[in-house]
């Protein structure tokens, strides 16, 4: 979904989207962390063997396997949660209005740029600036806002 921004909307508009985004991050985060860390592990179970001898030979210490099997889970869950707030960062730092050609008479965005209404085929000169999201919150967001979906052809 398309949404026109107008320029005095768009300041308090991304303030809101981006607060919604953070509020969804720390929600979401424990679960993510917990389900890829998961993974992972079971992925060191089946190969578990072969990975623990090489991390004991490479640290060169007498460690119990219940110990080095701490010191791997405590590994996998910190590189996932590094992972995992590297990828949140950037969806949060993507929440941003970006500039497309528009076709007023049609109220058509032109997603693709190619500098053609996708609805009536007539050369664009006019951008605007449009927020895109397809998160069932975001676009209630934007209709609580007044801001109505554009045709993206």
């Amino acid at each position: 979904m398309y949404a026109k921004v107008p320029p005095e909307l768009k300041a308090p508009l991304l303030k809101e989207l981006r607060q919604l985004r953070l509020r969804s991050t720390v929600r979401h985060f424990p679960a993510l962390l917990l389900i890829f860390s998961l993974i992972i592990t079971l992925l060191m179970i089946v190969k578990g063997h072969a990975v623990l001898e090489m991390f004991r030979d490479y640290l060169r210490m007498d460690l119990s396997d219940g110990k080095l099997i701490v010191v791997m889970l405590l590994l996998i869950t910190s590189m996932t949660a590094t992972v995992l707030v590297y990828f949140l960062r950037q969806d949060y730092r993507d929440c941003d209005c970006q500039e497309c050609l528009y076709c007023a008479d049609c109220n058509a965005v032109d997603k693709f740029d190619s500098g053609y209404c996708p609805v009536c085929r007539t050369p664009l000169t006019e951008k605007e600036s449009f927020y895109f999201t397809t998160a069932k919150d975001e676009q209630k967001v934007l209709e609580r806002w007044g801001l109505q979906a554009s045709r993206d052809g």
